[in-house]
């Protein structure tokens, strides 16, 4: 979920690489990229990076244990978590992308979606 999010907030997956072997050894070595170092002028609550941060965690028992408790962090974050920035999408770290913005209203509706599909994880695991 961590990865999805990041990619929905920025346009580009958090690691990446010219071969699986790169992607999986970003993965496990390479630090956690901050949303606003992708993304230039992007200024985002300490509370949405903290969540990514912790749900990109490179050690399993430093993520989150289960859905509730990430949805727990998602809670926290402020409603409007994201202010966005003026500048184009950055080429997304060895995947190529388009350039172009993102409008604000598009970030939202994206923290909107994981809210979604955390509930519907929650729901699952309830039933």
């Amino acid at each position: 979920m961590g990865c999805v999010l990041f990619e929905m907030l920025t346009g580009c997956p958090p690691f990446g690489g010219e071969s699986r072997v790169e992607l999986l050894t970003a993965h496990l070595r390479d630090p956690i990229p901050k949303l606003a170092d992708v993304r230039k002028g992007m200024r985002v609550a300490p509370e949405l990076q903290a969540l990514l941060d912790q749900a990109l965690a490179k050690k399993q028992t430093e993520r989150y244990p289960h859905a509730r408790a990430m949805l727990a962090a998602l809670e926290r974050v402020p409603a409007h978590p994201i202010v966005t920035a003026d500048t184009p999408l950055q080429a997304g770290l060895g995947v190529p992308k388009e350039r172009g913005s993102l409008p604000g209203s598009w970030l939202l509706l994206a923290v909107g979606a994981v809210a979604l599909v955390a509930a519907v994880l929650v729901f699952a695991l309830v039933r």
